[in-house]
């Protein structure tokens, strides 16, 4: 099968290599198409790391497609392996910053379906897009006293945020936003200092949440820094099919609207693809690669 396999040198290119073969418990599902996310380039250019991802490591972790052997790691492949198995007054506020990342635009749309208030922090070119999803306060983080806002639009209550960008600075500053007292929450898409946090708020607790462990378990030598590298984390598998079946029936209802996409090209394309994430030519858009050249567009 194709897939792109990483060269050691911060870039990659398309590879043969061998189809893996479903053990025990997993699943081979033939990949349609792959999603893009900056945590992938990064990964593969040494962005996140002390430098580029070794070579020979297959990168990317989003993909939609269909089983192929029923019996059963990086997505950017053509097959992988994976596991088988309030009143109005009393609402909660719940921040999200980088409100118009994918990521960040299903976060608003959970949070107003959890019965929360959600204040969206973007640029304010996606403000009206947001507020249509959910969000009931927007926030543009060029402002510079964007910090100060949320706080006056929260009170200082503010118990709970998700950073969806962790970089530049953004986690320090969802941390002053959080309320100066116990129970302060703050969840990160990427590993985080939390010393650096507690200088700024003490009370945060801080926690960083990575795709990779969905799957319980490392899924091969060849994925590494794509895959769960630590220990096994059967509570995120079991938390991750919860949440598969609910977010599937909520499409299926329409009361969850999919992230618009752009279509880059083939898998030949990753390296172009990077690009577009890297240089922010997307903005609440998620680039995908089709994969299986023989789908119709309408499948």
């Amino acid at each position: 099968m194709q897939a792109f396999v990483t060269d050691g040198k911060g870039s990659g290119a398309v590879q043969l290599i061998p189809r893996p073969s479903p053990q025990e418990g997993e699943i081979l599902v033939k990949i349609h198409y792959v999603a893009l996310n900056p945590g992938d380039w990064k990964l593969v250019e040494g962005d996140v790391l002390d430098g580029p991802a070794q070579p020979g490591l297959i990168a990317g972790c989003d993909f939609a497609g269909t089983v192929e052997d029923p019996n059963g790691i990086g997505s950017f492949a053509e097959y992988m392996n994976i596991e088988a198995s309030l009143s109005e007054e009393d609402r909660v506020d719940f921040l999200v910053y980088g409100a118009s990342t994918s990521v960040g635009l299903y976060a608003v749309q959970l949070g107003k379906l959890s019965g929360l208030r959600v204040i969206a922090v973007a640029s304010s070119k996606n403000h009206d897009l947001l507020k249509r999803l959910g969000a009931e306060v927007t926030v543009d983080y060029h402002d510079e006293d964007w910090v100060e806002r949320v706080k006056e639009a929260t009170g200082g209550r503010l118990r709970y945020a998700l950073d969806n960008i962790a970089d530049g600075g953004s986690l320090e500053k969802v941390a002053c936003c959080l309320a100066y007292s116990a129970g302060s929450h703050l969840i990160a898409l990427s590993p985080l200092n939390k010393e650096s946090l507690h200088t700024v708020n003490p009370y945060v607790k801080a926690e960083s949440m990575l795709a990779f462990t969905v799957f319980g378990r490392a899924l091969g030598e060849e994925y590494t820094v794509f895959d769960n590298t630590g220990p096994e984390t059967p509570d995120e598998k079991s938390a991750w099919e919860k949440y598969l079946r609910l977010v599937t029936g909520m499409l299926e209802r329409g009361d969850l609207e999919a992230n618009p996409v752009v279509e880059v090209g083939t898998l030949e394309d990753v390296t172009e693809a990077f690009r577009l994430s890297r240089e922010g030519e997307l903005s609440a858009e998620k680039a995908v690669l089709r994969v299986n050249t023989e789908l119709g567009r309408d499948g």
